[in-house]
């Protein structure tokens, strides 16, 4: 029995795909007898409240700090810190400080953690607030890329897009991990 963290930024069902995936994740793995706990932020202006898991899937939540924009959370950081370790942490995304707290939990415990990108290293979407994306990626996130034991994507031209960043990750056997 694996003990898996998922840290995702917003956990609201109206942000669809990366919400339902990591849904899906976590009470799948808690079927199969893992212990999961899913951390995410609540509190952006005009979100819903992150969903409600069935049990065991456990739930922390954090509200988000002012601003919301950066998606730092004191308090979802002190959560993933006083948790005992969990065996692997999954990232659910990219831009957002939770992240961070995730990639710094897994490497104070000393446990793996992969990073699922769902599609935020796309061109188009690199595009988009391109300044603040510059900035998060020399502050932490091309680091936390760069040492991930894996990186999952969720299509071959995701894994080109990650590979043209110069981003490799282990070989995890799967055609879906670069």
């Amino acid at each position: 029995m694996l003990s898996i963290a998922h840290v995702i930024g917003i956990f609201s069902p109206e942000h669809g795909g990366p919400v339902v995936s990591c849904k899906n994740y976590a009470i799948g793995q808690a079927g199969r007898g893992h212990r999961v706990t899913v951390y995410a932020l609540e509190g952006y202006p005009g979100c819903s409240p992150a969903m409600s898991l069935p049990m065991p899937v456990g739930r922390q939540v954090g509200l988000v700090d002012w601003p919301p924009k950066i998606g730092a959370s004191r308090c979802l950081k002190n959560k993933l810190a006083a948790a005992a370790a969990y065996d692997i942490y999954h990232l659910h995304g990219i831009w957002l400080r939770a992240m961070l707290y995730g990639y710094q939990a897994a490497r104070w415990n000393q446990r793996p953690y992969l990073v699922e990108i769902n599609g935020a290293l796309d061109p188009l979407e690199l595009a988009t607030k391109p300044l603040r994306k510059k900035i998060i990626r020399r502050l932490f996130q091309n680091r936390i890329l760069r040492e991930a034991p894996c990186i999952h994507v969720n299509s071959e031209r995701e894994a080109e897009h990650v590979r043209e960043l110069g981003f490799r990750g282990a070989a995890c056997g799967d055609p879906g991990w670069i």
